[in-house]
């Protein structure tokens, strides 16, 4: 028998509530870190002094697509973008909305499928026209980067939006994953990703963000970084259960040389995969070395199922800022059995709460992964 809509709501609230008091009990990162970019939504930009956090349950609601009809989204009345290169039919919502954009598969006249990122209205989402001006300048830098960008470790661009004040762009469809998404998959199959290709992932994302300071930093030494490295953000193409190509999305909180872009106490990123620097200085610190961090959280993350410190919950994240030697005594004492000496080495170095002992550049880190990946594999040139 079917349930009323107030019966039906009232348990989906209960449901939901339920996920979340699991969230803010385990250090998986699931429902949590999908909690807080959906937060982002309504604190967009966020001093890192604020207290409290009210969680609305009605943002944990996914918006993953929606059957197989087009889909008329209320940005586009008709349904049909209209780019520099031709029309675009909204096919339905892919993935959850972003704190900047949501992401629509749209087939063109040829009938081929790509990806449509759309700005969001952050009038309607209350934000002040200085931060309003900030976040579609964000938007529109990524599509300039992406515009820029001719290397398979990033998404081509198809098309965009003609307008200087782009409202979306088109880009490609990966045939895959994301690292987050395959690692779900592999969990509920009871199987583990093995050191040598979670290494190598690792690897090729490097090698994927020297490819960007190539593009946005060719003639400067001043700093650069993605700055929301994630294994949401870390693609992988594949091919026969293999993977082709490990492909970078989502450049739009990233950090360019002589940017004017988020002040020094603005908060921007991913909780459980930031440098502690970030949190306790803004986002403006950011640099290579917070980058390097990240991804030495996500390779431990791969290798052990789990993060290498609990931030499941403000307190804690609090708790990290204050302590993080601590933190850091502890995953000394208690390195993990999964993982090899090899990349445990370079795990510890990247993962150093002090930015200085850190990798300081992409090239520094990819280096040392690369040898550790070769000892492992001598059979590998």
């Amino acid at each position: 028998m079917a349930l009323s809509p107030e019966k039906a709501s009232t348990r989906a609230i209960r449901f939901l509530d339920r996920q979340f008091e699991r969230a803010l009990t385990t250090p998986k990162l699931r429902w949590f870190d999908r909690a807080f970019e959906k937060l982002g939504r309504e604190r967009l930009v966020a001093s890192t002094g604020s207290s409290g956090i009210i969680i609305n349950p009605n943002l944990l609601m996914s918006t993953s697509g929606t059957g197989g009809g087009p889909v008329i989204a209320p940005e586009f009345p008709d349904g049909i973008p209209k780019g520099k290169r031709g029309n675009y039919t909204i096919m339905k919502k892919f993935g959850s909305e972003g704190a900047m954009s949501k992401i629509y598969i749209v087939r063109d006249a040829a009938g081929n499928s790509h990806l449509m990122k759309v700005v969001l209205d952050f009038a309607a989402l209350g934000l002040n026209q200085s931060q309003q001006n900030e976040m579609h300048a964000r938007f529109k830098r990524e599509t300039d980067i992406l515009e820029k960008m001719d290397d398979p470790h990033f998404p081509r661009l198809i098309d965009r939006d003609p307008a200087d004040h782009p409202k979306f762009f088109i880009m490609e469809l990966i045939n895959g994953f994301s690292l987050f998404n395959m690692i779900e998959m592999m969990e509920e199959r009871k199987k583990q990703i093995d050191p040598i290709t979670a290494g190598r992932i690792i690897s090729e994302a490097l090698a994927g963000l020297i490819v960007f300071g190539q593009c946005v930093a060719p003639t400067t030494t001043e700093q650069y970084a993605h700055r929301d490295i994630k294994p949401e953000n870390i693609m992988l193409e594949l091919k026969n259960n293999k993977i082709q190509r490990v492909v970078l999305i989502d450049f739009g909180i990233a950090k360019l040389p002589r940017s004017t872009l988020t002040g020094v106490q603005v908060y921007f990123g991913t909780p459980l995969f930031s440098a502690p620097e970030i949190f306790s200085c803004g986002a403006s610190v950011a640099a290579q070395h917070s980058d390097n961090y990240a991804l030495g959280a996500v390779l431990y993350w791969l290798l052990t199922g789990e993060l290498p410190y609990d931030l499941s919950d403000q307190k804690k994240i609090l708790d990290f800022v204050v302590h993080t030697k601590e933190y850091y005594d502890r995953l000394i004492r208690n390195p993990s059995n999964f993982v090899p000496k090899e990349l445990m080495d370079i795990l510890l170095k990247a993962l150093s709460p002090i930015p200085r002992d850190r990798f300081q550049a992409y090239t520094e880190l990819k280096s040392a992964l690369d040898g550790a990946l070769r000892s492992l594999n001598p059979k590998r040139k």
